[in-house]
């Protein structure tokens, strides 16, 4: 529920720190995907998060490029990045493909900013999955060089939560790129990152600790105890999290100049043979190997690997 007085909103400082450590890890994740894209060290970094005092206009958003993508998911909402022309403009230049486009550089510069914020905004999801367990996808990012905001977001539409970041380019001057969120979205996300209520088990007896049932009707654990005897978490406090299994063929890049030149009915050619295994990624984590077939009318992987743990690590 919105606190402060009747008619505003306001966000507790201990939501803003709430809010800012999520994001950070996020944007940490966005930072190394842009990095490897650019071949140079970039760093990205959350400043602060507020309710804008004002909305946001059209005219003050077609000074800066605008990325508008929506939540998909457990969390459902548009969001947008506001970012400098002139970082924008670096950061295609530095795309792979654009060095070699010359004078088609203009004509490429908006799909070297969307494969750069698809490749961000993926690995900012993947960071979320991996550390909170959410289900949380985006859809694909929409590039406007005019800075044209989304409907749910033009001005006047619904209050906005503005997080402000600073990026840092190799040693490039310090550059601020924007995010906002409709105030729905950030209490949505909120619940989320909220604390589960548990309820005390009846087993507790008050000034005594927790009662546990015998070794033998205990919950099986996730793994075996090792030599120490340290405490390894049960299975049941965590077989609720999702985990997204992915099957991959094979993999390559190519340069956007490569990208363009593709057309209906090209064949790509993957890195992988005909007859090599596919890859099994839980959470982008390679877990098994197997071969392709066909299940119930649908495509399924027969294992015929399994991953250990000191391999997968």
């Amino acid at each position: 529920v919105p606190a402060g007085e009747e008619g505003t909103l306001r966000l507790t400082e201990a939501e803003k720190e709430t809010l800012l450590h999520f994001w950070q890890g996020s944007l940490q994740a966005a930072a190394t995907a842009l990095s490897d894209l650019l071949a140079q060290d970039v760093t990205i970094a959350a400043d602060a998060v507020e309710i804008m005092p004002e909305s946001l206009s059209q005219t003050e958003a077609e000074e800066f490029l605008a990325v508008h993508f929506a939540y998909r998911g457990e969390l459902v909402g548009k969001s947008l990045f506001l970012v400098d022309r002139q970082e924008a403009d670096a950061i295609a230049a530095l795309m792979p493909g654009a060095r070699e486009a010359g004078e088609e550089f203009a004509a490429i510069r908006e799909s070297a900013l969307a494969e750069a914020f698809s490749q961000m905004l993926g690995a900012a999801m993947t960071n979320i999955a991996g550390t909170y367990g959410f289900n949380i996808y985006i859809d694909t990012p929409e590039i406007s060089l005019s800075g044209e905001l989304p409907p749910e977001l033009a001005e006047g539409r619904q209050p906005l939560v503005r997080l402000t970041c600073r990026l840092q380019r190799a040693q490039q001057p310090e550059g601020r790129l924007w995010q906002f969120l409709s105030w729905e979205t950030v209490q949505e996300l909120l619940k989320l990152l909220s604390p589960r209520e548990t309820a005390i088990p009846e087993s507790f007896v008050a000034g005594a600790g927790p009662v546990l049932p015998e070794t033998e009707s205990r919950e099986p654990l996730l793994y075996s105890a090792n030599e120490t005897g340290d405490k390894i978490l049960p299975l049941d406090m965590i077989r609720d999290i999702t985990v997204r299994i992915t099957g991959v063929l094979g993999r390559r890049k190519v340069s956007l100049k490569e990208l363009r030149s593709i057309a209906y009915g090209a064949v790509v050619e993957l890195d992988a043979a005909a007859a090599d295994p596919v890859e099994v990624l839980a959470n982008g984590r390679l877990v098994a190997r197997g071969q392709i077939v066909v299940h119930k009318d649908h495509l399924g992987i027969r294992l015929t690997e399994i991953i250990t743990s000191e391999e997968a690590f």
